[in-house]
Order: structure tokens, then sequence, then C-alpha cells
């Protein structure tokens, strides 16, 4: 017969262990993290939809895309390898500081070249207060030094204190940005005033995340000098990480573009919100690549690496499964009660591309695992060429398919890219000799030995 207190009294030593892992802990930092900053960035676009005309909400978003463009091109890959190496012990966490802040002083040309770019193109077709455009600017180049502290933090494993730094700012921006409201009247219809409330987030971010840093213990070998960090922590150790953020973050925003292009506008008003919901989704498989380049680097450079990284992979592939596979049938079932909610009835009509953009979940869950081993091995240059395998198959599909099928065949073609990129992702690593076995070991509590 069986005896439900036994299985209750079986249970516990799991969820403890479970509550143990550093992989459960870093995922539920980096995923609940990840998900009220996502909560805070949409209260202040909600804020500033309610208190902005619609130009000048229109070049409120343009500045803030420059400015986001402008922190992560002049990163130029140097905060994940700035992870990598402290999650391995390879620096001192000063040094590489010291090192990673030299690099962005050899980098700033970049930064002064995107942003002067994007705040050009707008200023051609509406007139910007020169207020926002500085406010802006001070806050991107705040963000791109923040993109250094939360490397840090995360390299020393402190991913709850990295997350909490992110939030912090986010939240700071959204109860600033209630000035502007119409309700309020503090400073309703200025740009100006919601660049401010920007530039006040991410100084809140940065003064967090320096005290984080203070508060992080700098201990590694002895033996590990600023010398060590000019050899470990270069521009070139950087390029592949560059290459890879700056192809995703384009494919990420031009998928939109190309629809619109092969397709209609009403094919696009269709495409547009599934593909939004989609970014929302990815918040999953996105905490498990930002806690994966730690881990992985660490697990690689202890003496039985190659068994650590192995069994690491399992465990976050079943793990992604375990919560991804509930996660995309919901979102299958309740997708059309989901866009009438919150987008309206007029945007029902984008249920079939949404369901068909959900089932990317399911792939990437079991790619994004192995993609991070590879980053934390060494072999970034592999990852790269998964991220192109991965723009090569999305673009051919949709030029074949977008034409004909519109925003249908924009979601066929954008999920065709996900088996494309774990296939590619597994071949790598196995060539790698990162993995040679099966993920699909039914040993769920194999979670815990992390």
């Amino acid at each position: 017969m069986l005896r439900f207190g036994n299985i209750g009294s079986q249970a516990r030593p799991i969820m403890e262990r479970l509550y143990g892992s550093l992989l459960v802990r870093a995922f539920l930092w980096s995923m609940s993290g990840g998900a009220l900053s996502k909560i805070a960035i949409l209260l202040t676009t909600l804020i500033s939809v309610r208190a902005l005309k619609p130009d000048d909400f229109a070049l409120y978003a343009g500045l803030s895309a420059t400015a986001l463009l402008a922190s992560i091109c002049w990163d130029m890959g140097v905060s994940p390898v700035l992870t990598r190496e402290l999650a391995s012990g390879g620096l001192r966490l000063y040094d590489g500081l010291a090192r990673a802040f030299v690099l962005r002083l050899q980098t700033l040309p970049v930064w002064i070249a995107v942003f002067t770019a994007g705040a050009w193109i707008l200023a051609r077709r509406v007139g910007v207060p020169a207020g926002a455009i500085v406010f802006f600017a001070v806050g991107s180049l705040l963000y791109g030094v923040s993109l250094l502290l939360f490397a840090t933090l995360r390299g020393k494993m402190r991913f709850g204190y990295a997350e909490l730094s992110i939030a912090s700012g986010r939240f700071a921006t959204a109860l600033v940005s209630l000035g502007g409201l119409p309700s309020i009247g503090f400073f309703h219809g200025r740009v100006s005033f919601f660049a401010a409330a920007v530039l006040t987030g991410e100084l809140v971010t940065l003064l967090t995340a320096t005290f984080m840093v203070i508060g992080t213990r700098p201990a590694v070998p002895r033996n590990r000098s600023a010398e060590n960090a000019r050899e470990r922590l270069t521009l070139a150790e950087a390029r592949p990480f560059a290459a890879n953020s700056i192809m995703v973050m384009a494919y990420n925003r031009f998928d939109v573009v190309i629809v619109a292009l092969l397709s209609s506008t009403q094919q696009l008003a269709l495409y547009a919100p599934a593909s939004r919901l989609q970014d929302a989704l990815q918040l999953i498989p996105g905490s498990i690549g930002t806690i994966g380049l730690p881990i992985f680097a660490q697990a690689w450079h202890h003496p039985d690496g190659a068994a650590r990284v192995q069994a690491t992979i399992r465990n976050l592939v079943i793990g992604g499964l375990l919560i991804t596979i509930p996660v995309t049938i919901a979102a299958l079932v309740f997708t059309p009660w989901l866009l009438a909610t919150l987008m309206g009835p007029a945007y029902v009509g984008a249920a079939l591309a949404t369901r068909i953009l959900t089932c990317s979940l399911l792939f990437t869950a079991i790619s994004i695992p192995f993609i991070s081993a590879l980053y934390g091995s060494g072999h970034a240059w592999d990852a790269t060429k998964v991220v192109v395998v991965t723009g090569l198959v999305a673009l051919a599909g949709h030029l074949s398919l977008d034409w004909w099928l519109g925003a249908t065949g924009g979601a066929i073609a954008s999920v065709l890219r996900d088996p494309a990129a774990m296939v590619a992702a597994i071949v790598l690593a196995r060539r790698a000799g990162l993995y040679g076995g099966s993920t699909t070991e039914p040993q769920i509590v194999t979670l815990a030995a992390v």
C-alpha cells in the first residue's frame, strides 16, 4: 500500500538538497530578480505612455534604445570575460576591475560613435531637447560602468546582489517617473523629465552595485597579479562575446523589420505582439544563461572539470525542461486570453503566431546550457558559430515564408532557429569534450549535486 507519510519523509531531504544547490539558488535569484526588473520596466513604460504625447513617447523610446545600444557596444564583450575569469579564479577581484576600466577607456570612442549616431538620426526627424540627450547620455555611461560591476558580482557567484542592484535602479526610475503622470501634474508631457528619471535609476543602480562589490570578498590565490589580468582580460578575448551580443541584439530587433518588409502592415501588427511576448518568456532560459557562464567557468577549472561540466549541463537541461514544459503548455492554452487581457481584443488574431513562438522555449532550454558551457570553458568562438547558424536559418526561413504566410511565417522562421541552435550547440560541445552522454537521464535529484 502506498503510504503518503513515507513519500513526504523521502521528499524532504530532496527539497533540502535542492535548496542548498548553487544551481537552484542561482536560478531562483536570477529568475526572480529578472522578473522584478521587467515589472519595473513595464510600469515605467505604462507611465510614460500615459504622460507623453505619441510623438514624445516615440522620442523617449528611441533615446532609450540608443542609450542601451551604446552601452552594450561600449562593453565590447569585456563584462562576460571578466565574469568568466573571476569565476575560474584567474583574476583578483580588484585587479580584474581595474583592467576592465582601462579597457573601457580604450573603447570609449565606440560609445561616442553609437550614441551620437542614434541621437543624430532622431534629431533629424523631430526636435530633441538638449536636456533629454544629456540625461540619456550620462545614464548610458553609468549603465556601461554598472555592467562591469554586475559581471564582478556574478563572477563571485553573488547572483542575488547583481539582480538586486538592477531591480533597485529600475524601480527608482519607475518611482521618479510617477511625477510625470497627468494625475500628479508635476512634469506632465516633458521628455526631459522622463530622461532624468532614467538617469536617476542608473545612478541608483551604480551606487547599489558598487556597495555590493565592496562587500564582496576579493580572496583568490595570491600568485594572481595585475600582469595576469592584462594577459587574461583583453579585447581579443572579448571579441566573440561582443560579436555574439551584437548579432543576437540585431536579430531580436530586426525580425519585426523583416516581417514588415516581406509582408503587410496588418501581418506586422499580428507578429509584433507575439515577438514581444516571446521575449518575455525568454526570461527563463535567459536566467539559465546568466548563471551558466560563471558556474561553468568555475567547474571547468576544477581538477575533474570535464565531469563537472557534463553533470552541470545535464542538471541545467533537466531543470530547464521541468520549468519550461508546463509554462509552454499553459501559454499554448491561455494565449488568446492573455492577448485579450493584456493588449486588448484587437490582438487576439496574433494567437497563432504567439503559440508558434512559444514552442521555442523547449529548444532554448536545451541549447542554452550547452552554449553557456562553451562560453565558460574558453570555447567562445564555437558559441559564435552557433549564433551564426541560428541567424542564417532564421533569415532563410523569413525569406521563404514571410511573403506568403505573413505573421505565421515569421513565427515559424523564428522558431526554426532554435532547433538549429540546439543541434549546433550539442555537436560543438561534444567536439570540445564538454559532453558525451544523454541529457535525458531521469534523475531529478542530481540537480542538487552542484
